[in-house]
């Protein structure tokens, strides 16, 4: 199921955006593509609020490729 995010460019700086509205442990493959384009416009997203269990933030990380994990 899709959700209603905003990405806000950072103001006053050339790079960077902030995205609200999105549970990144829930996310759909749509919702991941159009912040994988965000990611690819602004280099850098701050993802406020976010509150992930280690699986989870792998799990979101590996999305974007290959993790280099350390113990």
């Amino acid at each position: 199921m899709s959700q209603h995010f905003e990405i806000e460019p950072l103001p006053s700086v050339t790079f960077g955006a902030v995205v609200t509205g999105v549970r990144l442990a829930n996310l759909c493959e749509e919702d991941f593509t159009l912040l994988y384009e965000a990611w690819l416009e602004h280099a850098l997203l701050i993802f406020p609020e976010q509150h992930l269990e280690r699986d989870e933030q792998v799990a979101f990380a590996r999305r974007f490729g290959k993790l280099e994990l350390r113990a």
